[in-house]
């Protein structure tokens, strides 16, 4: 019994030393998932180098399949928050080939980009600068990626209007204050407080134009005759002018 114990633990272990993922396969596996990474997310230069360096960070720390989902996988993605627009991170978190990219069945690692991108020897950038010396080493200085510099350009914000998004018309300072549309004009005001409308009547002031402007310096209504409407009499004064004649012809007869 006990050396079928020890027999199961010696080809646990072989099965686990197995599973380890050497140099050569993380780099190449890091390298193929950061270009698609790259590609999908539009990452800038500097942007391209740390995910890379990241990604590599994460496939050397596994060395068993609970690693897959344990510490190692935790601080590629406090890393990649650090290195990703929040737009980006959204993405990238939201596509599960490069949130999750490593898988495990029948007893060892498989990568999951590969389900979406099956041509293995097709890439979109060229490698990284990081891919030619960085070897690894950075897991638990994770730190290192917060606050630097990614040549991420934010564009400006769009300027809000106040006024209900539209531009205000022009307001003319001509008139009385006129509201726009009417090009400042208001009817004018008689002296007296009576609007002056088409026929131009201004109150006790005399008659006036047709625009508002006083027709004569006389302020006899009897007499003045109105330009607007023609030279004809208006009727109140049509009246007055028959009654006097009228009373001049009573006196005569007398």
């Amino acid at each position: 019994m006990k050396r079928l114990f020890i027999t199961l633990t010696a080809a646990w272990a072989l099965i686990m030393s197995a599973a380890a993922m050497s140099y050569t396969t993380a780099r190449d596996q890091a390298l193929f998932l950061t270009d698609k990474m790259a590609y999908e997310l539009d990452l800038t230069g500097s942007q391209y180098n740390a995910a890379y360096e990241i990604n590599l960070d994460y496939f050397l720390s596994v060395d068993r399949y609970y690693d897959i989902f344990g510490t190692a996988w935790s601080r590629r993605n406090t890393d990649m928050s650090y290195v990703l627009t929040r737009l980006q991170y959204l993405t990238f978190a939201s596509i599960d080939y490069f949130y999750r990219p490593l898988n495990w069945e029948r007893d060892n690692f498989t990568f999951v980009v590969y389900t979406h991108y099956t041509n293995r020897n097709y890439f979109y950038r060229d490698v990284p600068s990081s891919y030619h010396y960085y070897q690894g080493g950075k897991p638990g200085h994770h730190n290192n990626y917060q606050g630097r510099d990614y040549g991420v350009v934010t564009p400006p914000k769009p300027k809000v209007s106040h006024n209900g998004g539209g531009t205000k018309p022009p307001v003319s300072n001509r008139g009385n204050g006129g509201k726009p549309g009417d090009n400042g004009h208001k009817p004018g005001v008689g002296s007296n407080g009576t609007h002056a409308g088409n026929y131009g009547h201004s109150g006790n002031t005399g008659h006036s134009t047709g625009n508002g402007k006083p027709a004569g310096g006389n302020n006899n209504n009897n007499t003045n005759r109105d330009v607007s409407m023609g030279g004809r009499l208006p009727a109140t004064h049509a009246a007055a002018t028959t009654t006097t004649t009228a009373n001049r012809a009573q006196n005569r007869r007398k």
